[in-house]
């Protein structure tokens, strides 16, 4: 159903919507029927006839996207409140930026070389990170942060068994349809992603150090 619609009806399902988000909220379930999404591949970069240049994105419903911001919100007001988020992540929270994590870098460079240390540095790129992010771990993740009771249960049923479909358009009149559950990965908003690699500032060796920067 185009947004549109949604937008000019809003009068007159404002109220059955925040019954059914106050409802998931109290009983931890996600509703199936916003479990589904359309995949759609997008050329990043390089060759676009090779099919591991592809960005996979999600085409979700506009009610799941509202489900999705509940959740998100919760999840981001817990971890500011909580100040669950390491200083070393300069994106994705409240006064981090790619300028920041820079100007940052560029001190502790300038600090350590004016004491007659050598510096180097190690860049990583983690390309279709959230992608890889298992259920089970982030999971035990949020437990360990604090998350529990019906909202875990929640985030865990929003997680578990979501259903995405690939459209694939050979021809302007040839469309397939694949279809399969997810057991990897997460939303499109990297907060899971950030929680998900939150300890690896603390388990590097004491001279090492670490600067994240997540991003849409």
């Amino acid at each position: 159903m185009p947004i549109k619609i949604l937008k000019l009806s809003a009068p007159f399902i404002i109220t059955p919507l925040t019954y059914m988000c106050n409802k998931s909220l109290s009983s931890g379930v996600f509703p199936e029927r916003l479990k589904y999404a359309t995949i759609k591949p997008v050329s990043k970069k390089g060759d676009k006839l090779l099919a591991t240049n592809d960005r996979p994105i999600s085409l979700l419903t506009y009610l799941s996207k509202k489900f999705e911001k509940l959740i998100y919100s919760r999840l981001y007001k817990h971890t500011c409140t909580n100040n669950i988020l390491v200083k070393e992540q300069y994106g994705f929270r409240i006064n981090g930026s790619s300028e920041a994590a820079s100007f940052n870098e560029i001190n502790e460079i300038l600090k350590f070389m004016s004491n007659r240390f050598s510096v180097g540095r190690i860049f990583c790129d983690l390309k279709k990170a959230s992608d890889c992010i298992n259920h089970g771990i982030v999971v035990d993740k949020l437990q360990f942060y604090g998350i529990s009771g019906k909202f875990l249960t929640l985030i865990q049923s929003y997680l578990k068994d979501t259903k995405k479909y690939s459209l694939i358009k050979l021809m302007p009149m040839l469309v397939f349809l694949l279809d399969g559950k997810v057991t990897n990965g997460a939303p499109q908003d990297p907060l899971l992603f950030v929680i998900y690699i939150n300890a690896l500032p603390k388990i590097t060796d004491n001279d090492a150090k670490v600067m994240l920067f997540a991003g849409n």
